[in-house]
Parts: C-alpha cells; structure tokens; sequence
C-alpha cells in the first residue's frame, strides 16, 4: 500500500470522505492487502451499503469478494459482500438456517469450476465421443439451471453466473485442436449455449470470467498449491482483473449513468489542427499509422454510441472549417449526423458544456468530456467536478482501449429506446424548431400528431421498465427503484397493473417513454409509480396517463377512492405538482415534503390532452423494429 493511501484511510472520517478519496483510483493496481484495508475502514466507518452481494461457489471466493468490495467502492458504489459456505450454493437456497433470508442479497453472484462439478472432466475428455462430450455439457447447463430456478424461487436478488474459464493447461496438449471434440471446443460451446440461454432473461447475467482471466493471464491466475490446500482457483495475481469486471457491474447498478459523450476534435477524433491544417490535412486516413489511430478512436466511439450514449462536440474551431472536414472526410466511421449536440466556436469550454447539457434536456453530470489538452481538462474538473473529464495521453494509438476500459460507459443492458437514442434526439430537435415557430403551445401540440399506445407490461419490455424504474429522476413521483424480480412480481399479481406507455408522433417513434404502477386494494385503488423519460415530458403525454389510471380505477373500485402520493427528492422538480394538476385533492404532507392525495374516482372524468390519439394494443413487432 503507499503511503498515500494508507493516510487517505486513517484521515477519512465517514463513508463520503473516504469515497472521494480513493476516486479514481486504479482498480487494476489494487493489491490484496489494499482491498483488505480498504474494506476494513469501511467495515469500522459502519456506513450503510448501497448493494449486499452473496457469494457462491464451489471454489474459496473470501479474498475475491473483499477485492470487489474495495473496487466498487473505488469506482462509488458502497458493496457489502457475504461469502456462502464452501460447494453449498444450493444447500444455501434451500436450508434457511445459512442465513439467506436475513442477509436477503440485492445480487448473488455464483461461480463454478467445471473441473470440480464434472471431476471426470480432465482424464476423460480424451476417450469421450461427440455424444459423451455434449451429455457433459448438458450436465452442466442442468447445474446451472437447477440453481437459477430454485434461486428465482426464493430470491428477488438480481443473479450473476460466471461462465465456464479455460484451465492454463490443455490437458491434450496441442493435439486438443484435431480431436474434432477437445477442450477447448468443449468450453467454447458449453459458455456459448450459456449466454444464449440467459440473454433474454431481465434477472439473470452471465459474467464472462473466462475473458477476465484470460485477460490477466491463464498462467497468473493458475495458482496449483493455493488451489489444493484453500480450494482456491482463482490466484491472487488475477483477482485486480476480476474484481475490475464485477465492480463494472455493480457500479452501473448504484450509479447514475452517463449519457452524453462529449469529444474534443483536433488531437482528439482526428490528427492535427484543423486551423492550421485545413480539411484536407488532418490525419484520418488509412494507410498513415497516426491516422489508423484517430480511425480506430472513432470506431471505439461509435461502438459506444451503440450502447445508448449521446455524442456530443465541444470544439474550439471555426464552424464552417468543422462542417468541411466532415464533408471531405465522408469515410470516417463518425458523421455529422452521429452527434446529437453541437458546440463548435471560442467560448470557453465550461459553458458549452452546459450549453450541451440544456440542449438534451441532462444534468452536466451525465457528461463525460474527452479532450488532450490538458489545461481544459483541469478547467473542468475545477468549474465543472460532476462531469468525468478524460485527459487523453499524447499516444494516440492509446484512445481506443481507453475509452473502451472506462467504467462510466458501462450498461448492464440494452432496450431497443438504447439503439435508437441519436436518431431520437435529432427527431426531438425538429419538434423544439416547429414547438418555437407555432408560438402557441396548443397549435404546437396538435401539430405534432402524438399517438399512444398502453398495454400491460410483459417479459418483452422488462429491460426497458426496469430502466425506466432505475434511472427516471425528474419525471418519477415516488422515485422506488424496483428490481426486475419486484417487476416479474408485479406483472403476475392479480392485485397489481403494471403498464408501459409507447409514442409516436410525425417526426418519428419514441418507443416506450413510461410506466405505472397501480395496486388494488379493499375499499381504494394506489398509485405506487408513475415514470416518464424526459424527452416525453411537457407535451400532454402526463395527462393521458393519468387519465389511463382513472379508467383502470373506475374499473376495479368504481365507487372507491384512488390515492397517490409524491416524495420529492433533489431531481424530480417536474412532478411536485403532477397530481394537483391532474384533479387531485391533496390530503396531507409530511415535514419531509411528502404529499398524499385522492381522488373520488366516481367523481373522476378526463382531461384534455391536445393533439394526442390514443390506439389500442401493443405495437407489432413490426413496428418497433421500424
């Protein structure tokens, strides 16, 4: 440990203070006396854990599990992991006296070495036909079933399975690759049929291990004495790049996300200054080295986008050379287009920042801003410390990885709303230039042609209302953050009526932009969420759901009452008057701003919403793929 960290630990006083400390620390260097200590001042600062993770396997998990906990924490999500009894990872599902119920896991991770579970595996493989060898891999496909069924059973806890990793050493040597059915063929199919398997599945996440470990080095992490006398399989060289992979996760599951990619453009998406250099000079293309770099750069960028960030330019350049270079430079992997903001001009970099962040309607917290110089990167981390400031090295055959490797970009999954988020900005541009030249917000709204369409929420659209419910802040007037467990609950529950809420209008299709929850009770029907993405709001889509939620009151408790409620929290602004607005009597309020209303639902009619035709039934899938 350096001295550094040791004295950052004994001066963190709390939790927070400790955070900011050890932000931006290095995951990968962490050493396991690091982790221990890291998590031991946690442990004594007694601070309450934003995730608790259960560890299982059939192989020792103790040391890893405190090195996730130091590396999350490192990256700002507080993790507090518990490690199961050795090789009782069903044992712990079944028996409650292992504890399971009380410590009740936000996230159970579980690891199994194939050479354990299938201890035939090594010296038989090289007399095992085809037919031999796929029974194995049904074997363990059927283990691994067997426990994510009975963990879904008595569980809500979000699941993790590590893939199936490679031993160092083919036990076939090089002959392993002509036998037609050999190892490595072996473990290829077996994590291949794994990850098809869980895909679709909103609870359950194959980790790949076997990447991670490959990674850091089959030989590092091959620790044989380790492995006989502690059942230890993963040694302690490998563990920074396991722990970097399972922290990845556990950091977009506590944190915000970042939404907006902000770059830079001369040094940064391509070689040379445009000022100097002109159009035709910058390096971009291929055949030069230092073009390939800027190249490869790009098309880590446009991968990112993919994963649904917003692309942003923050340059200091004449508008007009910008425009030419993209226009010359027609084969870069990023066009004009790909970007949903642009700020190209001389004032200062901080402002166009915010600037970006008025103009896709997100907090200066969503950003991540990307530039080589290093006098702008240190202004913003000054003027601007909510945005993550990327410095780019002077190499840049470099960027590519770097911007690959940062956490902040991470998603745990992608909805199809995800794919489509640049197009949907540029669309939503061209409804803020007819919003301003109609003048009158009633024309404008009528102008737009918005169609809506509820339906009850099914297993298709859990990604997107698991999204929904996790990272909505503005526009959520109870702010619960249900897990896709809670949410499979609530679709199945005769008590409960989830629905999503899909729009199109004439510049394009929004996809789904919200969700409610209602619960039927005795004498009254509750509304427990109500959650609409910003790019929805202000434009009567808030009123048509709550005219929804009446008729689905009158029709459960015509002669009740249908209550609701707004916890108002630093973000959603936007909602603090939603059910006033709606015909709402407001009933009472809490010294911690909390208002409870109700409604007589015989009394309840709805209210206008300009411009806006709703249609029957879910959207084919025709139509969502359009």
């Amino acid at each position: 440990m350096t001295d550094d960290l040791r004295l950052c630990l004994e001066a963190s006083k709390d939790a927070a203070a400790l955070k900011s400390a050890l932000a931006g620390t290095d995951v990968l260097t962490l050493a396991t006396r690091d982790a221990e200590r890291i998590v031991r001042r946690l442990e004594a600062l007694e601070a309450a854990p934003d995730l608790r993770v259960l560890y299982l396997g059939n192989h020792t998990l103790d040391m890893f599990a405190r090195m996730v906990s130091a590396a999350s924490f490192c990256r700002g999500a507080h993790v507090d992991g518990r490690v199961g009894p050795f090789d009782q990872h069903m044992q712990m599902l079944l028996d409650p006296s292992l504890g399971l119920a009380d410590y009740d896991p936000h996230v159970i991770f579980l690891s199994l070495e194939l050479e354990r579970l299938l201890p035939q595996l090594p010296a038989g493989l090289a007399g095992l036909g085809a037919a031999a060898r796929e029974g194995l891999v049904e074997q363990a496909l059927a283990a691994v079933a067997s426990w994510v069924e009975t963990a879904r059973s008595v569980t809500g806890a979000t699941l993790l399975v590590g893939n199936f990793w490679r031993p160092c050493r083919q036990h076939l040597g090089i002959a392993d690759a002509k036998l037609g059915h050999g190892e490595a063929q072996l473990y290829a199919s077996l994590n291949a049929r794994l990850f098809d398997a869980y895909a679709a599945d909103p609870q359950v996440f194959v980790v790949d291990v076997d990447h991670a470990l490959a990674t850091a080095g089959r030989r590092a992490a091959h620790g044989p004495r380790m492995k006989l006398l502690a059942k230890i399989a993963w040694a302690e060289p490998a563990l920074p790049q396991l722990a970097d992979l399972l922290s990845r996760y556990f950091a977009s599951m506590v944190l915000p996300p970042r939404k907006c990619l902000v770059l830079d453009l001369d040094n940064t998406l391509w070689g040379g200054v445009l000022g100097e250099e002109g159009p035709e000079g910058i390096r971009i293309a291929e055949g030069d080295p230092v073009g390939e770099a800027f190249r490869a750069f790009q098309s880590a960028i446009k991968a990112v986008q993919r994963r649904g960030l917003l692309l942003a330019i923050c340059s200091k350049n004449n508008l007009e050379d910008v425009e030419e270079a993209f226009r010359l430079h027609t084969d870069m992997p990023l066009g004009w287009s790909d970007f949903a903001a642009r700020q190209v001009n001389w004032e200062p970099k901080h402002a166009n920042l915010q600037t970006i962040a008025a103009q896709l309607n997100i907090g200066t917290d969503s950003l991540v801003f990307v530039d080589d110089n290093p006098a702008e990167c240190e202004l913003i981390r000054q003027l601007m410390p909510e945005v993550r400031t990327v410095h780019l090295p002077k190499d840049p055959s470099t960027y590519a990885d770097l911007l690959l490797d940062l956490p902040e970009l991470e998603r745990v999954a992608l909805s199809e709303e995800d794919l489509r988020k640049t197009e949907q900005y540029h669309e939503q541009a061209e409804r803020e230039a007819v919003r301003v030249a109609a003048g009158d917000m009633r024309a404008y709204l009528e102008s737009l042609e918005t169609r809506l369409t509820f339906w009850p929420a099914t297993r298709a659209e859990m990604t997107r209302v698991h999204q929904l419910f996790a990272k909505t802040n503005q526009f959520n007037v109870t702010t619960k953050r249900y897990r896709p467990a809670d949410i499979e609950r609530f679709m199945a529950s005769p008590d409960w009526q989830l629905e999503v809420v899909a729009a199109r209008d004439r510049f394009g299709d929004l996809g789904i932009i919200g969700a409610f929850l209602v619960e039927r009770r005795a004498d009254a029907v509750a509304v427990d969420s109500v959650v609409l993405s910003c790019r929805a709001m202000g434009r009567g889509v808030e009123t048509a759901i709550a005219n929804r939620i009446k008729a689905i009151a009158a029709g459960w408790q015509p002669q009740g009452r249908l209550l609701a409620e707004v916890r108002p929290t630093r973000k959603n602004k936007p909602v603090l008057e939603y059910f006033d607005s709606q015909g709402f009597a407001l009933l009472a309020a809490t010294p911690e701003g909390t208002k409870h209303y109700a409604l007589d639902i015989a009394q309840t009619t709805p209210l206008d919403c300009p411009g806006i035709t709703i249609e029957a039934g879910a959207p084919s899938l025709e139509s969502e793929a359009s």
